[in-house]
């Protein structure tokens, strides 16, 4: 009993001591350097705008949520046909990085680029770019009513009862397959995974006409080198 209480104290020091370790590593290789250049009793000063602390892992540009999209489009590919819950989950992931974009653009935008938009927009905002650009895709307004859905339970910002997310079951060669669908007030039945698509090519085109779809770098440090599973070709659309 002794030999075996011995054992464990020392299996609990080790444990202690590699913490403790750890512990010293992070003070003085990651939280010294950034904090040796931002003085929290210099609100607003330049200290502060030196230190910018990194809360979206190594996404940095709306490039970089772009390749997340296409990422997360293939394995979605990956689970049509298979079961509801699979697939619903992919897109229910696929929709929030394509609304998400929304602001990420917004964001990466300069002025003139605003501005460009100034007589399509009742005011140069966030929420008025958002407006806009469901107006102008109906994927990203899809993409939209599932984020918010998943959110909230339910779209209270201008909610349309007729859009609903169903799922279709038959056979296929012999085989069961299954797939969502969405339905909306113009009666249209789309396939959610076509939707999804839909949106990556909107945000492809959108990007790329305004030089903002490149990946961030240090996206391109942790990114996997060679083709994403999925990936779809741009397709033109009225996004300018």
């Amino acid at each position: 009993m002794a030999e075996s209480e011995t054992v464990k104290a020392r299996a609990v020091a080790g444990f202690a001591g590699r913490r403790s370790l750890l512990q010293q590593h992070v003070r003085q290789h990651i939280l010294a350097p950034a904090l040796s250049c931002w003085d929290p009793m210099k609100m607003g000063g330049r200290e502060e705008a030196m230190y910018q602390p990194d809360q979206t892992f190594f996404l940095k540009s709306p490039g970089d949520l772009l390749e997340m999209l296409r990422w997360q489009l293939g394995q979605l590919k990956q689970t049509t046909g298979q079961t509801p819950r699979a697939s619903a989950y992919c897109m229910i992931q696929c929709a929030q990085t394509a609304w998400a974009l929304c602001d990420w653009v917004w964001a990466a935008m300069d002025d003139a680029q605003r501005l460009a938009l100034r007589p399509s927009l009742p005011s140069l905002n966030v929420s008025a770019f958002r407006d806009w650009l469901r107006e102008r895709s109906a994927a990203l307004n899809y993409c939209r009513y599932l984020t918010d859905a998943f959110k909230h339970k339910r779209v209270e910002r201008k909610p349309d009862p007729l859009i609903e997310s169903i799922d279709i079951g038959f056979e296929l060669d012999g085989q069961p397959f299954r797939f969502w669908v969405i339905t909306d007030s113009s009666n249209q039945i789309v396939r959610l995974d076509h939707a999804i698509e839909e949106a990556l090519q909107f945000w492809t085109y959108f990007l790329n006409v305004r030089s903002l779809d490149g990946p961030s770098n240090r996206a391109r440090g942790v990114l996997e080198s060679g083709p994403v599973t999925g990936e779809v070709a741009p397709k033109r659309h009225d996004a300018s």
